[in-house]
């Protein structure tokens, strides 16, 4: 068995490139001719091609189809049974009899499970791990290690790792003969940290030894570790370094980082992490073959925890996160396969929140929801008013069955992921911190990452005007490319780490003629958080000489970014930034990034544009909120650039003579049809504990006039089962903390 094999959490040996020199300031801006964008511009350090095509980190775990779409085919609501009545059949029937067609039990509660077989309830199994492992008991968790280094339980030590195994095999072993049963979650809210709040590393001898042995295999060499890192080397390779090593960086120009010891150190973990889920995942299959396996309670993407999305999303077959930082929408993007995805909810199924969330997500491709069901069914009054949920569950039952392993439909854009600028971001948001970092909580971090508002920014914007998009991640840019021709707008929040493999592979794009538009700061560090003399793309944006970006030279000139997390630490990125604002400059409206870089630099290069806008997006948030007219007439010299790209909408949406505020619609491709979802899109903060702050949801009863470019055939509105046939547009009722579902003929559709 697999837990009796030491297994380390690196990669397979790779072959890599002879060694030379770096430029002591992190290197020159590479000078790319279009008409060789095909030349190999990587640096000496490492071949990050084969690590990203041939690593263990990206591995992979079984994605079959009748895996992933078999048992669970339909729209399920789970209910986390806090604080209920014990479980008796009587019970079980009476939720189904509300339209709870879905449960949860725990590890091996073969009691509950033959519950809900003969009530005919599916079901997933919780910490079918156990729990104090890939989530450490608050007795474990400590964030101050002045006297205490090591995560207290290595996920690498053969006791943790043969426990983590039998606890698995017995969990599946018990559960595997009940029919009802869809997924298996290895554990809720699993971290190398504790959420993505920081800590100071697993310093273990097992985990410096599979640091090492990982460095080697990512980098050919120690001598080219050595040369990545700096003087520092033999010092990082002892111990794992933190954010302590790096103070002195704050007071210089970004040139003059070199935050690779610590970014390879993280990067390290989230391997670590995520390898090890993989391997239970494939363990559990061996045990139960047709049953997928993942965990809940995920994470926002961050620096420190280990949800780097791109190492996420190969190594689980099912999952449950929470949507922060745009995490449901990126899981949207990586699913290719398929995984059922499902979200928790804490409002009731008949509120107007709950009934918004529930078709909210399910117009995004999720499968099912996790409600946080505290008291449920306690009492006979409590009872009869679930029982009132009935029709409305089977309804979303009903309608989910539309687009279970249908294909997402986008307009043509593309937002990128790129998670080293998401751990170097970490790094310059937490510069107001200093030494106190170790303080800077995930709930903190949720609420005032530039990387959280930033992607937020940018998705409710494209939203707003009605265009859908992918994410697309880093490493599918270096291995596969971006075809213009597919995406024909590339959108770079917030990059501040390229590759020079992602510099070519970004090049590339543009001269074959897509649309390039970036924010701000864009390339000036590599993936590792060694400083460029200027940024990676400049000579895409035409630009000659790049200011340094330094203190004093950034936004309000007072620090490294527009929000001040020490001041409002208890507050938003909605208002955190007013007082950097005050101070800063304004370029169109909207606050400048580098003070003295130019904005809004358009550039043609081969056959397509390269846009650098050089001022942050995310004060478009605040005015959607303040007035969303103004806000959306505020974003036109941006919205300029995204329309030039020749994207489009498919569809106009008005009540009366004016557009509905904050609204959405998604599009599903399934057995030759178009299913569409009007949605209420408001801004959602959501928490891991209780209903999050939602921003622009309202209970409304609208009539709704759907227009499209050109007349579809065979129109006919989902829920009522009224046919429209072939029509260029149609009006409904809407609720509007509900979804209107309609569909017509592929063929039909335009763009």
């Amino acid at each position: 068995m697999k837990f009796q094999t030491f297994l380390f959490c690196g990669m397979v040996l790779l072959a890599f490139s002879a060694c030379q020199s770096d430029p002591a300031d992190g290197g020159e801006v590479l000078q790319a001719n279009p008409d060789r964008a095909e030349e190999t511009v990587e640096g000496p350090s490492e071949d990050f091609y084969s690590y990203l095509k041939h690593s263990e980190d990206f591995r992979a775990v079984n994605k079959d189809t009748d895996l992933l779409l078999g048992r669970w085919n339909k729209w399920l609501v789970m209910p986390w049974r806090y604080k209920w009545p014990k479980l008796t059949l009587e019970l079980a029937r009476e939720m189904r009899e509300a339209g709870i067609n879905g449960g949860e039990i725990q590890a091996a509660d073969t009691r509950s499970a033959e519950i809900f077989e003969r009530a005919g309830i599916q079901f997933y199994i919780g910490h079918s791990a156990g729990k104090g492992d890939l989530y450490l008991r608050k007795k474990h968790r400590h964030r101050d290690h002045r006297r205490k280094r090591n995560r207290p339980v290595c996920l690498l030590a053969e006791s943790t790792r043969k426990r983590l195994w039998q606890r698995v095999g017995g969990t599946v072993s018990s559960i595997r003969t009940f029919e009802n049963r869809v997924a298996y979650a290895l554990d809720d809210e699993i971290s190398w940290s504790s959420f993505t709040s920081p800590s100071k590393w697993d310093n273990s001898a097992e985990s410096i030894a599979g640091f090492k042995r990982w460095l080697v295999e990512r980098y050919g060499s120690e001598a080219n570790v050595a040369r990545q890192w700096g003087e520092d080397h033999d010092k990082f390779t002892q111990r794992l370094a933190t954010p302590d090593d790096f103070q002195h960086l704050y007071g210089r120009e970004f040139r003059r980082w070199n935050l690779s010891a610590w970014v390879d150190a993280i990067s390290y973990m989230d391997s670590q992490l995520m390898n090890t889920v993989g391997e239970l995942v494939d363990f559990s299959n061996e045990l139960d073959p047709v049953t997928p396996a993942g965990f809940v309670g995920g994470q926002a993407p961050a620096a420190y925890g280990g949800y780097n999305y791109a190492k996420v999303m190969p190594k689980v077959q099912f999952l449950e996160s929470y949507d922060i930082g745009c995490s449901m929408e990126i899981i949207r993007s990586f699913n290719r396969e398929h995984i059922p995805v499902v979200q928790t909810g804490f409002a009731e199924p008949d509120s107007s929140e709950g009934m918004w969330l529930y078709w909210y997500y399910l117009a995004h491709g999720n499968r099912g929801v996790i409600p946080w069901a505290a008291g449920w069914f306690n009492d006979e009054a409590d009872k009869r008013r679930r029982l009132s949920y009935g029709e409305y569950l089977r309804e979303l039952e009903r309608i989910s069955r539309l687009i279970i392993g249908a294909e997402w439909v986008h307009d043509g854009v593309a937002i990128y992921y790129s998670h080293p600028s998401i751990q170097i971001g970490w790094f310059i948001d937490s510069e107001l911190h200093g030494k106190t970092w170790i303080n800077r909580s995930s709930s903190l971090n949720d609420r005032l990452a530039t990387s959280i508002a930033t992607a937020w920014a940018w998705t409710k914007l494209l939203e707003d005007h009605r265009l859908q998009y992918n994410w697309v991640s880093y490493r599918d840019a270096v291995l596969k490319g971006i075809d213009p021709q597919e995406y024909p707008l590339l959108v770079l929040p917030a990059v501040f780490g390229l590759s020079d493999a992602e510099v070519v592979a970004l090049r590339r794009y543009v001269r074959d003629g897509g649309t390039l538009i970036a924010d701000h700061q864009v390339g000036l560090f590599d993936h590792h958080g060694k400083g460029r003399s200027g940024g990676a793309l400049d000579d895409l944006f035409g630009i000659t000489k790049h200011p340094p970006a330094a203190p004093g030279r950034l936004f309000g000139g007072r620090s490294l970014t527009e929000f001040n997390p020490e001041r409002y630490y208890k507050k938003r990125f909605l208002d955190a930034a007013d007082e950097i604002r005050e101070t800063c400059r304004r370029s169109r409206g909207y606050v400048v990034a580098e003070r003295e870089l130019g904005t809004f630099i358009e550039n043609d290069f081969g056959d397509g544009r390269a846009i650098l806008l050089n001022v942050s997006v995310v004060e478009y948030l605040n005015r959607r909120q303040e007035d969303f007219e103004k806000a959306v007439v505020s974003a036109q010299p941006i919205m300029d650039h995204v329309l030039r790209s020749q994207v489009r909408s498919r569809v106009s949406l008005n009540v009366g003579e004016n557009a509905p505020r904050m609204a959405e619609v998604t599009y599903w491709r399934n057995d030759g049809r178009i299913y569409c979802f009007v949605v209420k899109n408001p801004l959602v903060f959501a928490k891991t504990s209780e209903a999050g702050d939602t921003y622009g949801s309202a209970h409304e009863l609208l009539p709704l006039t759907i227009r499209f470019e050109g007349a579809v055939r065979d129109l006919v509105n989902e829920r009522t089962g009224t046919e429209h046939g072939d029509t260029d547009s149609f009006t409904v009722e809407w609720k509007s903390d509900e979804a209107v579902v309609f569909s017509f003929l592929e063929h039909s559709l335009s763009g």
